[in-house]
């Protein structure tokens, strides 16, 4: 091993390719099946552009409309139903949003001739229990609520709720981000990739647990995807990590007279950007700080626009950091 990559006959490193949740079902789709069954095809054709090489391929997804979704429809059933908690709901559309993918995506390599099995995995990322975002949970989650809900809620179940939007439109529930410490389906994702299986795993960040004693448990909160796509990069030592949004890359002075959009960011840079106040909230400040991390681990790792991941391996398009 030379920096923590492999040399010699090691095996080819994996491609890690990190989806948005939005990417997976249209922003004003109202969670039809039909919309994110047509997004997500339209996303695994561009997925499956980077196969053909025969390299190893990763694909991590985010999940974060999905699970609000999924939690809304157990508000609308609580009457009759049994409550759906945090995990579960993560788990659910983990499962069902890797099925989609692996469907799709064996159908696209299967147009492009390529026989490469495709399978997705239940993935349970471990989270420290004194993770300091658990003293400061930020990540709405869940349906809207009115101020009465919300009151019960907090009264009975001991939620984290706040008014948002500018009237306000209402009480949403927020949820911890933790850190992902340890993906603990590793082994078999792996061996998976050793066979030349395209994997589907880490959907939306994991679902997130801790150990209690010699049990894990579920949490209730939400792990970011672009960070456990990062944490898996480093551990398999992959060759890099591509982040595909809804840009083109990285915008520096965004929406001002001087806004440009680099091709490059160095790691010091990239570091004095997250240093600074131009990435806030809801911005490319994960994906930024998750490419960061792969970079100075020795990785490639590329922030681009969903339909132009081929072009961006190739050096061609989105905005590289480190390099």
């Amino acid at each position: 091993m030379e920096g923590g990559l492999p040399v010699g006959d090691a095996p080819p490193r994996p491609l890690i390719v990190a989806l948005g949740g939005n990417a997976l079902l249209p922003k004003r789709s109202r969670g039809r099946l039909e919309d994110q069954w047509r997004a997500t095809r339209a996303a695994a054709e561009h997925v499956a552009q980077l196969a053909g090489s025969g390299q190893p391929l990763l694909v991590v997804h985010g999940n974060g409309p999905q699970v609000g979704l999924e939690l809304q429809r157990a508000a609308l059933t609580e009457a009759a139903l049994p409550a759906v908690t945090v995990d579960m709901a993560v788990a659910n559309t983990q499962g069902a949003l890797g099925y989609s993918l692996a469907r799709a995506l064996g159908d696209a390599l299967a147009a492009r001739g390529l026989e490469r099995p495709v399978a997705a995995l239940i993935t349970q990322v471990l989270v420290a229990a004194d993770d300091p975002a658990f003293r400061a949970p930020d990540k709405p989650i869940g349906p809207w609520l009115t101020a009465e809900q919300a009151e019960t809620l907090r009264r009975e179940q001991g939620w984290t709720l706040v008014a948002l939007g500018p009237e306000p439109r209402g009480w949403r529930r927020l949820v911890a981000s933790p850190q992902p410490l340890a993906v603990l389906e590793l082994p078999a994702i792996r061996s998976l990739l050793a066979t030349g299986t395209v994997v589907v795993a880490g959907g939306g960040g994991g679902i997130p647990v801790q150990r209690k004693g010699s049990r894990l448990e579920g949490v209730a909160a939400v792990v970011d995807k672009d960070r456990t796509a990062a944490l898996l990069a480093q551990d398999l030592s992959a060759a890099g990590l591509l982040i595909a949004t809804d840009v083109r890359g990285v915008a520096l002075h965004y929406g001002q007279t001087d806004e440009s959009w680099p091709r490059r960011l160095t790691v010091a840079e990239a570091e004095a950007l997250l240093a600074g106040e131009a990435l806030g909230a809801g911005s490319m400040r994960p994906k930024v700080a998750a490419a960061l991390a792969v970079a100075r681990a020795g990785g490639r790792a590329v922030i681009c626009h969903l339909e132009a991941m081929a072009e961006a391996w190739a050096g061609e398009a989105g905005t590289e950091v480190g390099g």
